[in-house]
This record gives C-alpha cells, structure tokens and sequence, in this order.
C-alpha cells in the first residue's frame, strides 16, 4: 500500500501545474540574479575586491538557499501543494481504499522532498552555468568538481529542515493559510534569533553550538565559514538530523491520531 500511495503522489505532483511554475520560477530568478551580479561586476570592474566576491561558487551556495529569494517561493509552493492533499480529499480517499495515515503521511513527505531537492538542484545548475559564462570558479584550492560537490551536499542537508517542517505543520493544521502563516512565522523568528548574536557578541563557543538554528547554518553555509569549523559543522549535521528526525517521527504520530473530517 505504500507503493500505491508513493506512485499516487508522484503521479499527481507530475501533473500539478505548480511543477512547472516551479521550474519557471527558479528559471527567472537564476537569469535575473545572474543580470544583477553581472550588472555589479561592470559597475565595479575597476574596483580590486568586488571581482573576488562575485563568483560561480556564490551563485551556487546562494540557489541553494531555501530560505532566499527563489528558494522561498518553492518552500512556500510545497506548502500550497500539501495543502491540496486535505482541499480536494486526497488524504481522505487514500484511507478509505486501505492506505494507512502513516504509509500516505511518509510518501507525501517523500515526495515533496524530492521535489524541493529537484528544483533547488535545477536552480543551482543552472545559476552555475550562467555566472560560469562570466566569473570565475571562486574554488581556489582542491578539485573544483569536489569543491562544489561538498557544497551541494551541505546545501541539501541545510533545506531538509525546513522541508519537514513545512510539511509537519501543513499535516498538522490541515490549512493551507494556518501552515504557511506558521512557517513564515518560524523563518522569521529564526532570522532575528540569528542575528542577535551578531548585535550582543557572544564567545566562540557559543557561537559553535548556536549552529542548531537554521538561519545561522545558512548564513555560515553562504559564508563558508561552516567549513572552516568542524565543530559548528557536526553542530549543524546533528541538529538538522535530530530536528528532522523528530518533526518526521512525532508529524506521523500525530497524523495517526487525528480527526479527519
């Protein structure tokens, strides 16, 4: 049955216009954030540190951020998405043709996290591509394709967070308005809280271990200075396995429990 419903969700994805409006979307965004940076490389051409910032590494890590510009349109089209399930019945109907609320909640989150996944790694390869025809690789050391392999698999760690989240508060609510009121108030009340520490000051260390806030993971990632401390790395690794994990494990448990009208 989980087949069933796994084949049943990806079939109705295929034939969701918002599929295609995704890919439109991601599209524009990367020509256009391209046209800006070249825009700003012209105007500074003479200037010696801006050559050195723009280049196709940050145009990679930045099409890759969920929670930015294109990124956060399609987090905020797969809550539109998982909000159909519960407007037009779906969910309804698979439990009634035998399919457990645990194998439709599974397969929904599957789903949807392969589709984040496809059009956030379409963006960045072709975002890549386009500032590749101007900048430079920005990878100064190592392999470039290694390079930017390491910052790929980063990437996608970073936005898994965010997709479970989206998804646990859509099946939580069952509404599209509360879901996506929820999850926007939870971006931005991450996003304050990331900036805080750079307000007060606060030691190294704390620093490290403030990692388990998806905002600072972020904008360490589009820094890279995640790399540069290991520590703030595995922080980041374990928090987004751990929030990830438990969203997944108490989302479902909830889902099993819940009033379906």
């Amino acid at each position: 049955m989980f087949r069933k419903s796994l084949r049943a969700d990806f079939n109705r994805l295929k034939k969701d216009n918002l599929l295609w409006i995704s890919v439109i979307v991601v599209s524009a965004f990367a020509l256009f954030t391209f046209l800006i940076y070249l825009l700003i490389h012209n105007l500074t051409a003479d200037e010696e540190f801006m050559p050195a910032v723009i280049t196709t590494l940050t145009g990679f890590k930045s099409a890759l951020n969920l929670t930015n510009n294109a990124g956060l349109i399609i987090l905020i089209m797969s809550i539109v998405l998982l909000a159909k399930d519960f407007r037009h019945g779906t969910i309804r109907n698979k439990i009634i043709v035998g399919i457990k609320r645990r194998e439709a909640y599974f397969s929904s989150l599957i789903v949807t996290y392969l589709y984040v996944v496809a059009i956030m790694t379409f963006n960045a390869v072709l975002t890549a591509l386009l500032f590749s025809t101007t900048f430079k690789s920005g990878v100064t050391e190592g392999n470039v394709f290694l390079e930017f392999l390491k910052y790929y698999g980063v990437g996608i760690l970073l936005l898994t967070p965010w997709v479970v989240i989206a998804h646990f508060l859509t099946y939580l609510t069952k509404s599209l308005g509360l879901a996506l009121g929820i999850t926007l108030g939870v971006y931005f009340l991450l996003q304050i809280l990331a900036i805080i520490p750079q307000v007060v000051g606060v030691s190294d260390t704390t620093q490290i271990y403030m990692h388990i806030n998806p905002s600072i993971q972020t904008m360490s990632y589009t820094l890279g200075a995640i790399f540069e401390e290991k520590k703030a790395l595995w922080v980041t690794i374990g928090s987004d396995v751990c929030i990830s994990g438990l969203l997944i494990f108490l989302g479902s448990f909830l889902f099993s429990k819940a009033n379906l009208k």
